[in-house]
């Protein structure tokens, strides 16, 4: 249809192809390989790209990591981020093209999802000094690359002068720099800031608190945990899929199998239904306990149901407890009925096998 539009004496403009742009790239289309043809089409009209050209592509490359294609499309030459970061100065001051903060937020995007502080760096600079207002989607990911980095004083500040800059963080800034904090160890820091939230006119929601519930655990904080749960179950909390799991496999990793079994109960009771990951989570801890038999009869049930397909962890688990608990003899018999189903061992399975017959 595109190209019949000549036909009915009507000559294509940039607007139009920055639609075609948009549906080739996006969800349900990502048509790369014609992007080039496209460009090719508006060269041969004398059609020069805008800024929402240039936001459509830079969102299409970035968003499928092709960090290198989003610079040379700013410097025309290769994809090397000083060079990118350059032509977005020449950008501004010709006014042939200047960015706004949607193209400068899918470019920090892109290098933060790489983990190139470097990169979201250099994009975040030139973006301030053109003087160009940053939004709350431009700082998630340039707290998220500083958090990664080990940086989190810097991150910290990052998000105090967000109110000074007049954009107030929201949830998901909190969310993504307390995941931080757990991830670096600095649980007791994240447990301050999911109280300061309210300051700034944030709730800790349901994800907040699973975040902290991994890091308290990480940090072998399990009264602390315990009493958070119950916290929230008395401010009436939802807890989700997510925060059960959560509980689950922070005791299971450290040797607290019977609470994972109090814990699953809990979540039967309050409707939670299981996932792949509680299933394997449930596995492991009724093998590490010996009740290998129980385990089977679980993963039959939860196989029959068809609601759920356990993953090949889930059957390496038990393997594991029926080498340790029923003998090799039997892994051997289950190992058949497992490869008569079309579940592949694969190289954790036969490393337990293997310790298995030692």
């Amino acid at each position: 249809m595109f190209y019949r539009i000549k036909e009915f004496g009507c000559k294509p403009t940039v607007r139009i192809y920055n639609h075609l742009l948009d549906a080739l790239l996006g969800e349900s289309e990502n048509r790369y390989h014609m992007i080039d043809a496209v460009y090719e089409n508006m060269n041969g009209e004398g059609l020069e790209p805008n800024v929402f050209t240039y936001n459509i592509l830079l969102k299409a490359l970035c968003k499928n990591g092709k960090l290198n294609a989003a610079c040379k499309l700013l410097v025309g030459l290769c994809g090397n981020v000083a060079e990118a970061v350059a032509v977005c100065d020449r950008m501004e001051k010709d006014c042939f093209c200047p960015l706004n903060v949607t193209a400068y937020s899918t470019l920090v995007h892109g290098f933060a999802k790489a983990g190139d502080l470097q990169g979201a760096s250099e994009v975040w600079n030139r973006m301030v000094n053109c003087e160009v207002q940053p939004h709350v989607v431009v700082y998630t990911p340039m707290v998220d690359v500083l958090c990664k980095n080990s940086m989190l004083d810097q991150a910290y500040r990052l998000i105090d002068n967000m109110v000074a800059d007049g954009c107030p963080p929201n949830v998901v800034i909190f969310i993504t720099f307390i995941k931080g904090l757990c991830h670096g160890g600095r649980v007791r820091w994240a447990m301050h800031v999911v109280d300061q939230m309210q300051r700034y006119g944030c709730l800790p929601d349901t994800r907040t608190y699973n975040e902290l519930l991994d890091g308290l655990f990480s940090v072998n904080e399990f009264r602390k945990a315990c009493e958070l749960i119950r916290e929230l179950e008395e401010r009436k909390v939802e807890l989700n899929l997510v925060t059960y799991n959560t509980f689950m496999y922070g005791f299971s990793s450290h040797g607290k199998e019977e609470w994972v079994l109090q814990v699953l109960g809990r979540m039967f009771v309050n409707g939670v239904k299981p996932d792949a990951i509680t299933v394997n989570v449930i596995i492991y801890a009724y093998s590490k306990l010996g009740k290998v038999r129980t385990a089977i009869q679980f993963l039959e049930r939860i196989t029959a149901g068809k609601e759920l397909c356990p993953d090949i962890i889930a059957h390496t688990s038990l393997l594991w407890g029926i080498c340790n608990s029923l003998g090799i003899e039997e892994a051997i018999v289950y190992l058949n009925k497992m490869l008569n189903k079309g579940i592949f061992p694969n190289i954790a399975t036969w490393d337990g096998l293997v310790r298995g017959f030692c």
